[in-house]
């Protein structure tokens, strides 16, 4: 189950320290961690959310996605190319590629989401 989808989820409507599932099919078992400054109505907009999430469908389009994503030419190619680069050739691609502070962190989130899709992290 996909608890950073449900964590992002839940901290877009109410301040959270966290959430945590117990038992995925049992939702009385999901916590969530409120910051004190949560109100009754971000409390109550959370749980409105738990009670509405299908992980379930959300598991299948993440796994449909990763299946999308190992199939695609361009992606299959780029990662060839980086398990070959040399640092030298990584630090020039960068260099050359990368010119503001949008790019960079339009990189990084994708490097992140294909680590956390090919389950590195």
């Amino acid at each position: 189950m996909n608890t950073l989808d449900l964590h992002t989820k839940i901290a877009a409507l109410a301040p959270i320290d966290g959430v945590s599932v117990g038992d995925p099919n049992i939702k009385s078992t999901w916590k969530v961690n409120f910051k004190t400054a949560a109100t009754i109505q971000q409390k109550a907009d959370a749980q409105t959310v738990i009670n509405n999430y299908d992980y379930v469908t959300i598991d299948a389009d993440e796994v449909q996605r990763e299946v999308d994503l190992d199939a695609a030419p361009e992606v299959l190619d780029l990662i060839d190319k980086a398990k070959n680069a040399t640092n030298a050739q990584i630090n020039n691609w960068l260099t050359n590629n990368i010119t503001n502070l949008a790019q960079a962190r339009t990189v990084l989130g994708a490097i992140i989401k294909l680590l956390i899709a090919k389950g590195v992290i």
